[in-house]
């Protein structure tokens, strides 16, 4: 896995001790996933990362003083931990740490993996097929249409469909698949109680169902736009493909993930129709164009 430091994940992150360890580190400390794996590289065990003198803390990047401090002395935050963990399963969710067993593998391999997952509903599950879409929160009429019809079609083919609840496109896929009776999965840019957009909240509930909601932020964080953009390397990094519904040029957050599935090197498809060709961007990225319903097929055999 890149970037991973090479320890025994297998048998020292089983404790509940060490999993409460990491998810202080993640809220309280405020530690990413970038200077998690370059603190665990180095000190080999989140023991010594926090039984690290701050003057050597501060030598990393992104470490301050503050920051170091508060690494430091992380321990007096494990009972207000242990009490939001129980919170938490009292309210249906559940957290997932990079050193489970049944993290998914897939999302392992990407650059930047969290350390952390929250969730809520059916998930991980084994074995199956994930495909992502995403696209436009400008989209027009036809352009959710044609995003429900192709999600329907990959979920009746057995396929669970990654999106990121965002208005548009995003909206559109997990309702195709909702109404093929499929699992979809909403990976969203913010905690589970601000749920946004907020006119999705009846959405996100009809998810829950057969699917999940995913976050690598606790349930009190609010969206931000740079959490959106980030959750862009889960929704990719937890799919076998991506395929990319209707795009405008305002859209960042899709030729985000476009350009992470890319980098991925994951099969990247884009849904075109005659008065709205596939852009050009997207093909220079590799991506496959579709012009009809009968290629979701397509997508399907070439995503297992």
């Amino acid at each position: 896995m890149p970037g991973l430091p090479c320890i025994e994940i297998g048998i020292f992150f089983m404790s509940e001790y060490n999993k409460e360890l990491l998810i202080a580190l993640r809220e309280k400390a405020k530690l990413g996933s970038k200077t998690l794996q370059m603190l665990l590289s180095h000190f080999q065990s989140l023991e010594n990362i926090v039984s690290a003198d701050i003057e050597e803390l501060t030598e990393f990047p992104r470490i301050s003083e503050k920051k170091a401090a508060v690494i430091h002395e992380i321990e007096r935050h494990l009972d207000g931990i242990k009490q939001d963990l129980e919170l938490y399963r009292r309210e249906g969710i559940e957290t997932l740490t990079i050193f489970d067993d049944n993290y998914p593998e897939l999302l392992r391999q990407i650059n930047s993996p969290p350390f952390v997952l929250y969730w809520k509903g059916n998930f991980p599950v084994e074995d199956e097929q994930t495909i992502a879409v995403v696209g436009t929160t400008q989209a027009s009429a036809e352009g959710i249409e044609i995003a429900v019809d192709f999600s329907n079609a990959l979920a009746e083919k057995g396929a669970v469909i990654v999106s990121g609840l965002a208005r548009g496109i995003d909206t559109a896929s997990h309702i195709g698949a909702i109404k093929a009776e499929g699992r979809t999965y909403a990976v969203l840019g913010c905690g589970f109680n601000h749920i946004y957009p907020p006119e999705n909240k009846k959405l996100s509930e009809e998810i829950l169902e057969k699917g999940a909601l995913i976050s690598e932020y606790s349930p009190d964080t609010r969206v931000t736009t740079g959490r959106l953009i980030s959750r862009n390397r889960i929704i990719v990094g937890l799919a076998q493909s991506v395929v990319v519904g209707e795009l405008d040029k305002k859209s960042r957050g899709t030729i985000n993930a476009a350009e992470r599935a890319r980098e991925l090197g994951k099969l990247l498809f884009a849904i075109g129709r005659k008065d709205l060709p596939v852009d050009q961007g997207l093909i220079d990225y590799g991506a496959i164009p579709l012009e009809d319903i009968s290629k979701a097929e397509l997508i399907s055999d070439h995503s297992l």
